[in-house]
């Protein structure tokens, strides 16, 4: 579960959170090459409204970081490239090209911030208010129910892998040894068998209670002032990040 479910938090509609955040997230990741400064006021932005609602912006800028190790593998290729002035920097055996390193810190700072938006969507709307705002927007119901029953299965299935491991270790079992890889298939194939049987009896179960392939939310509120504000500021931010070079 999000951590956006306490009381004192300001809860905005879920498609103007999913409209806001998506379009500031992909107006980030296609920003042109140079477009820090809008990079920044985005990223400056997406906290305070954050802040504004409850949110500890440091966890959400803990939360951000985890792309910053996908974003250096970037690195690799910097070598590769040329630079058309021939300046380049010795970095121990390799020789990157002031080409290369404006490519690093421009997939850098593009993916961190688009990152950055998009887990500002996960701590600021409840899972199940994600999904009623995918319903509204009209995304086909067989995607939503899809992604409501996979998500809620992977606890489920995290519980009986956990469970699982706690009765190997409880008989000595040696997970570090190679020649022991053989259990430890049979153990990931007995797992996801139990899977697909608790799969079709969670399925059912749904049926025999009358499930027919939809949820049903609680009825649609009205837009407030401020959500349409929040609207409103990210689409000037896309539209200016797009115009900025």
């Amino acid at each position: 579960m999000s951590s956006a479910e306490g009381s004192a938090r300001y809860e905005a509609d879920p498609v103007i959170n999913i409209l806001s955040f998506t379009l500031l997230a992909v107006a980030s990741a296609t920003a042109l090459r140079g477009a820090y400064m809008p990079l920044i006021v985005i990223a400056a932005f997406v906290l305070f409204v954050t802040s504004a609602r409850g949110i500890s912006a440091a966890s959400v800028l803990k939360k951000s970081l985890v792309v910053i190790p996908f974003a250096l593998m970037a690195f690799a290729f910097a070598p590769f490239m040329e630079d058309p002035h021939g300046v380049y920097y010795a970095i121990g055996p390799a020789r990157v090209s002031i080409e290369g390193a404006g490519f690093l810190l421009n997939a850098s700072a593009r993916s961190w911030t688009a990152a950055l938006c998009l887990v500002s969507l996960t701590e600021s709307t409840p899972f199940n208010r994600i999904l009623e705002g995918l319903g509204r927007l009209r995304l086909p119901p067989s995607f939503v129910t899809t992604t409501a029953f996979a998500h809620r299965y992977a606890f489920t299935l995290s519980n009986d892998a956990r469970r699982m491991k706690t009765a190997m270790e409880s008989r000595m079992y040696g997970e570090r040894w190679l020649w022991r890889a053989g259990a430890a298939g049979v153990v990931i194939g007995t797992l996801f068998l139990r899977s697909l049987d608790r799969a079709e009896r969670v399925h059912q179960a749904a049926v025999s209670r009358g499930f027919d392939g939809s949820f049903h939310g609680p009825a649609q509120e009205k837009l407030r002032l401020p959500d349409i504000m929040f609207l409103v500021v990210s689409l000037t931010l896309a539209v200016m990040l797009r115009l900025v070079a």
